[in-house]
This record gives C-alpha cells, structure tokens and sequence, in this order.
C-alpha cells in the first residue's frame, strides 16, 4: 500500500498506474512477498481536487471526461462505494480507495483515509480529527516539513499523548529527508500501538507519477474481498496492528530541488491571489 497518494492535474493516469505496478513488484521483492499480491492507492485528496469521482464514473461505465484516456488499463468497482480497480490487461489489478487530505486552522494536515465523505478545510484540528473518526476514516497526521516544529509541533506531540484520542496514526512521507533521524513524534505514537503509515505523498510536478508505490507499507489481509477500504480501516484499527513499512526517503540534491520548486509554486500563488483581490 502506498498511503499517501495524490492524482495531480499534470499527471498521466497511464503512467502513474504503470509506475505504481512496477514500484510495488519492487517491494513485493524488497520485503520478500510472494507475487503477484495486492496493490493499493490510498488517495487523499484535497478539498479542490475529485479524481475518485471521475473513476467512480469510469466503473459504472460512465464514459470518462476527454484527456482521462486509461491505456491499457480499465477500471472496475468493487462491492463498495469507497474504492474501485484498476485493472490492466495482464489481469494486474491495483485498488484505488478514496480518501482526504485537510487543512485545519493550525495549518497542520490530517488524512482521512478510506472514506468519501468530503470535509471543510479551517476546523481547529481537534474538531477536525472528530469528523474524521465520526465518518469511520483512517485518521492520520502527516509529517510534512517544517509543520512539526514550534506551537504545531507541541499541538503534534498533544495530540499523540492524549488520553482522548485514540486510533490516531501518523504519517511518514517519501519527500521526507533521508538521512534526518526519524521524528521523535513517530515513536511517541508506536509505544501507545499507534502505526506510522508510510506514503510517497507526490508533488505536483510533472513526472512525479513515477515515485507512487515506491515508499508505503505492506498489510496482512485475506484475499479476495468485496469490501476493501472497510476490510482495511478494520484491519488498521486494531489495537496492535502490524505493519511493514518499505522504500526509502529522498536524496539531498532531489530534496532541495523540490523544496525550492514548492517555494517557487507557493509564491506564484500568492502573487495570483493578490492580483485577484486588486479592483480591475
């Protein structure tokens, strides 16, 4: 599973399921899996984003809008609402499970994995973090740069400490620099049987489809099931529920250069948003 997955406007579909196959062959051997296994996409979408809608459409036999050409792939639902396959004509078959990505007052992100009830950016993160749980969605904090330091840090380490929260995983991220130690936070979170959930968390960058499924985790399941996401959810709120994480995080020089492309997309944003507010 990769965890952390978004379907940016400049990706390819095509490769990015292409890449995901060939990415999770690679740690079906890392991890010394039998092949073929099972292949997932937890998607985590943003408020202005609804890829899974459109291949919720694909799976009813909804024709897909222009520029969403699937290859040699097709997509077929499941016995649920919140997920769908996609199926290549060599019979592989990854499932796309739907799910959130939020942006609470703090500023900090919480996931809400395998659900696709949508919720509003601006709640304070506790408030957030209820919703979440209430829908029944894999609630996850991600690490992000720079977002785990100074007051939201310690709102972090509240969070992972707090007798009234529970279930609350965290997130590793595949951008994450790979030769800083581990976050303090991830093992806070492993010694109360909470789980760091890795994912590639791609940037919005043309040819970054390729990195999906190369940073995730693998997870015990049995095998086939009509219902995915709901088999999943159950499986990852279990009190000590295992996992085995796989991949490894990015290079100095790839780090720094998506960091300052981040930089330079955030500014031109900003500078849009503050033409847009001056009277024409």
């Amino acid at each position: 599973m990769d965890g952390h997955v978004h379907i940016h406007e400049c990706f390819s579909l095509v490769a990015l399921l292409d890449a995901a196959r060939k990415n999770f062959q690679s740690a079906a051997r890392e991890l010394a899996l039998p092949w073929p296994c099972g292949m997932v996409l937890m998607l985590t979408e943003t408020a202005t984003a609804d890829y899974f809608g459109k291949l919720r459409k694909a799976a009813d036999g909804r024709p897909a809008s222009e520029g969403d050409a699937l290859g040699t792939w097709h997509i077929e639902p499941t016995g649920e609402e919140s997920s769908v396959s996609a199926v290549n004509r060599e019979g592989d078959r990854i499932l796309i499970v739907a799910g959130h990505q939020i942006v609470t007052r703090e500023k900090l992100e919480v996931l809400a994995l395998a659900t696709t009830k949508s919720f509003p950016d601006n709640d304070t993160i506790d408030e957030c973090i209820r919703k979440v749980q209430d829908a029944g969605g894999i609630t996850v904090l991600p690490w992000g740069f720079g977002k785990w330091i100074g007051s939201r840090g310690r709102t972090v380490r509240r969070l992972i400490e707090s007798s009234n929260v529970t279930c609350l995983h965290l997130g590793d991220n595949g951008g994450r620099l790979r030769y800083w130690p581990e976050p303090a936070e991830f093992r806070k979170a492993q010694a109360k049987n909470n789980l760091v959930l890795p994912g590639t968390d791609p940037l919005p960058f043309q040819g970054e489809e390729a990195c999906v499924g190369s940073f995730g985790f693998a997870l015990e399941l049995d095998q086939p099931i009509e219902q995915p996401a709901a088999a999943i959810t159950e499986r990852l709120s279990e009190p000590y529920a295992h996992i085995l994480p796989y991949g490894r995080s990015e290079k100095l020089l790839r780090f720094l250069r998506n960091q300052a492309k981040m930089q330079l997309l955030k500014g031109g944003q900003r500078q849009n948003k503050t033409r847009a507010r001056k009277p024409g």
